[in-house]
Formats: structure tokens, C-alpha cells, sequence
């Protein structure tokens, strides 16, 4: 894991590999509090988390997050720079940020997936980067999560894909975006 400062970003960025990481999000989300993205989502750094041995924080990151502790933090998936523009990465980013700066973890007992919270962030990040931005950030983190979870084929992932995003909470959220 890898611990970033991003200039612009309130809350710390904690890189993780989502193959070496499925074991220790239980740790890292014990009460699964977490606003969920493809590759990306906040919680709070839950005592005792740094010195468990499941959350692989190298005794140099838990001595930077020791501050962090019962903070907020954005996780983002290591490889998602490379998925990403500059742009979209940073309203992704800001889209999380949101979900802490509305108070959207406090209280809650299992993941956060309100379409209000969701689009309420995605709104503050088109203002804060841009509106185009998130919306093609949204559709990329939807593909990257079809990728990695569909068990069809590249075509049944294309229709997957495309019935994602033409319909329920994604459609509401593509079409804010796009007023």
C-alpha cells in the first residue's frame, strides 16, 4: 500500500491492490462503512487497524497515518491513475472527498448507497473539476467493475455495459451530470 498527500484533496489517498487487499477489507472497513466506487471509496480508519497484520501497512504507512486514526481516508485502487485522465482521477477523488465533507459515513452501520448521497457528490465534483470529467470518470469506473466481475464474454460485457448505465441509479447519475 501506498500512502498519497494530494494537493487540492483534504483527506489522505491510500493505495491498494484490490487482488492482495479482498482479505484485509474486513479490517479496513470492519462495520463495512464505505461509499463504494470502481477502485475507490472512504471510510474511516478504524483503532487498531494500522497494526493489524491483515492491513499490510508497512510500519513506515502506519507511522504516517497514525494521525488518521478514526479520520476519514479515501482508498483508491493502485492502478487506477492508469485508468484515468488527470481530470477524471481528480473528480473521482473530489467526489469522495464530498462524501465526507456531506457526512455521509456518520452513523452509518453498513455501506453507504444512498442515489442522494451519490449524486449530491458527483455534483460537487463537476463543480469542483468538471461536469464532463465525472461523467466519463463514473462510466469508466462502471466499465472497470464490469471488467473485473463479469464472467461473460467481451461482447456480454459490452451489454452488460451498456444496461448499466441505461438504466437505474447510474442512468440518474449520468443524467445529472449532463444538465
Amino acid at each position: 500500500m501506498a500512502i498519497y498527500f494530494i494537493e487540492g484533496v483534504s483527506a489522505p489517498v491510500v493505495g491498494y491492490n484490490f487482488e492482495k487487499s479482498v482479505a484485509a477489507l474486513p479490517v479496513l472497513c470492519p462495520k463495512k462503512v464505505a461509499v463504494l466506487a470502481g477502485g475507490f471509496f472512504c471510510t474511516q480508519l478504524p483503532p487498531g487497524v494500522l497494526e493489524d497484520p491483515r492491513s499490510e501497512f508497512s510500519p513506515e504507512e502506519q507511522k504516517a497515518l497514525q494521525g488518521y486514526v478514526g479520520k476519514e481516508i479515501i482508498w483508491m485502487e493502485e492502478n487506477s491513475p492508469e485508468l484515468f485522465t488527470k481530470e477524471q482521477l481528480m473528480a473521482i477523488l473530489k467526489h469522495e472527498e464530498a462524501h465526507i465533507i456531506n457526512g455521509d459515513l456518520v452513523g452509518a452501520t453498513d455501506v453507504v448507497d444512498d442515489l442522494d448521497a451519490e449524486m449530491a457528490a458527483d455534483a460537487y465534483a463537476a463543480k469542483m473539476v468538471d461536469k464532463k470529467a465525472m461523467k466519463f470518470a463514473l462510466m469508466k469506473a462502471v466499465w472497470h467493475i464490469v471488467k473485473r466481475t463479469s464472467v461473460r464474454g467481451k461482447f456480454g460485457k459490452i451489454i452488460e455495459f451498456l444496461s448499466i448505465i441505461g438504466s437505474g441509479d447510474i442512468k440518474q447519475r449520468l443524467d445529472a451530470l449532463r444538465k
